[in-house]
């Protein structure tokens, strides 16, 4: 994983922060559901500070059921991204620690 966000999409943070806050979910829990080994990472990836690898991008898709492309792509804003997560919200539910 990289430190420098220059080569990450640019609405990526904002993405990743949208699915964890949709579900209601800490950046410790989230973690633990996309298998990061350090709680802190979560934070800084929402901070633009590290880029996450493809496969926790791939872990965020499949939890909060949308496309990863929807993530990764830019060209999908973040008007369009939070309309589409909230419609797949809908038919996943809750992901906090049962």
């Amino acid at each position: 994983m990289e430190h420098a966000a220059a080569h990450a999409p640019k609405y990526l943070p904002a993405k990743l922060r949208a699915i964890r806050k949709t579900y209601g979910t800490s950046q410790r829990w989230m973690a633990r559901l996309i298998l990061v080994e350090c709680h802190h990472h979560i934070s800084e990836y929402e901070r633009g500070l590290r880029i996450p690898s493809l496969v926790t991008i791939l872990y965020y898709s499949r939890i909060a059921g949308i496309p990863l492309e929807s993530i990764a792509d830019d060209d999908l804003d973040l008007e369009c991204f939070t309309r589409q997560l909230r419609q797949a919200e809908r038919s996943r539910g809750d992901l906090n620690q049962p």
